[in-house]
C-alpha cells in the first residue's frame, strides 16, 4: 500500500471499455499524464495548470521532465472523481490550457492508479 492513500481493503478499480470505472476504491485516484510540448521551460513555469485544475479539487499537482532533455514531460495528480475529469479533460478550458502550455495533443497519454 502506497503512503498517504486511503485504500479500504478488497476495494479495487476496474477497467471498463478503455475507461476506468471506480466501483469501489481508492478515494482519490493518482493520475499521470505524459506528453511532448513545444517549449519545456514555458512548460515547467505556467500558472494555468493549478488556475484550470485547482477548482476541479485535483490535488498534489506534480511535473516531471525527461532526463534525457527531450520535451517529453509527465504531470502527475490527484483527481476526486474521474468521470467528471474525463468530461473536463473535453471542455475548452482544457484545450485553452494545452494551447497556454504549449502541450501537443496528439502525444498525450494518461495512466490511472489501479
Amino acid at each position: 500500500m502506497l503512503a498517504g492513500r486511503d485504500r479500504e481493503p478488497g476495494l479495487r478499480t476496474t477497467p471498463v471499455l478503455g475507461a476506468i470505472a471506480i466501483e469501489r476504491g481508492i478515494s482519490m485516484p493518482h493520475v499521470i499524464v505524459i506528453a511532448e510540448v513545444k517549449d519545456l521551460q514555458h512548460w515547467l513555469d505556467s500558472p494555468k495548470r493549478e488556475e484550470v485544475f485547482g477548482p476541479q479539487g485535483y490535488t498534489e499537482l506534480r511535473t516531471y521532465v525527461d532526463q534525457e532533455g527531450s520535451n517529453r514531460v509527465a504531470l502527475a495528480m490527484n483527481i476526486p472523481d474521474l468521470a467528471a475529469a474525463r468530461s473536463h479533460g473535453q471542455t475548452q478550458e482544457v484545450a485553452d490550457l494545452m494551447e497556454y502550455d504549449g502541450v501537443i495533443p496528439e502525444t498525450v497519454v494518461s495512466f490511472v492508479e489501479s
